[in-house]
């Protein structure tokens, strides 16, 4: 394999389920082996979008679109 050709990634898609730093759960799909390790340790690193709005920090728009999703996970991670 020569330096200028680009890694190839496997064809398909990943499903990534993690666990934020305050046990809530999420899951997520996506085609690139890299963004999903990333994602996966900006998540395992944070705390959810739930207890972020608690806290009255500010919320991104991907804690957004989290929310609209799923807005009780946390409450349902501590019932587990």
């Amino acid at each position: 394999m020569s330096k200028n050709k680009k890694k190839e990634e496997p064809d398909g898609v990943f499903i990534i389920e993690t666990m934020y730093l305050c046990g809530a759960r999420i899951g997520f799909a996506t085609r690139s082996v890299d963004l999903a390790a990333s994602k996966a340790a900006q998540i395992m690193t944070d705390i959810c979008p739930e207890c972020k709005q608690a806290l009255g920090e500010e919320l991104t728009q991907d804690d957004k679109d989290v929310l609209s999703v799923g807005p009780d996970a946390h409450a349902k991670a501590r019932e587990n």
